[in-house]
């Protein structure tokens, strides 16, 4: 995490789509989606820290709807990703993360949890590529 990404500009993304007002959640969504899609020429390695800090909590005793945001951010980009497998130990991670979020006090929360969970487990479901040799692990 050393270098520019870590020291500034993760937590510059975060703090810009945290404290976005909520009218402008789609504007930001759709950023979201675009930035993962891979239209980068940084590619996979643009790809998977953009998933990694959308992962990363909201600060402690932060309001459940800084939460929701969140992880409607990060249901975007699955979506956008649907047709590439996210790799095993994000979604290993992600998992964990979200079942700790389901029984989560706040209803919206949960509903963002819950819709987060169903784009991962599509994503976990899909056939591998056709070239893919059969019994091979998932990327």
């Amino acid at each position: 995490e050393a270098g520019a990404w870590g020291e500034w500009m993760r937590p510059l993304l975060l703090k810009t789509l945290w404290d976005a007002p909520n009218e402008l959640t789609p504007e930001w969504t759709a950023a979201v989606r675009y930035a993962v899609a891979g239209h980068s020429p940084a590619g996979a390695a643009a790809r998977t820290a953009i998933m990694e800090a959308l992962c990363y909590p909201v600060p402690p005793g932060s309001p459940s709807g800084l939460e929701a945001k969140r992880l409607s951010y990060i249901t975007a980009a699955l979506t956008e990703m649907a047709s590439r497998a996210p790799a095993e130990g994000f979604c290993l991670k992600l998992l964990g993360e979200l079942e700790g979020l389901l029984p989560h006090h706040s209803r919206q929360v949960r509903e963002e949890a819950a819709s987060c969970l169903a784009v991962l487990t599509g994503a976990l479901c899909q056939p591998l590529p056709a070239d893919s040799a059969a019994g091979a692990p998932r990327p």
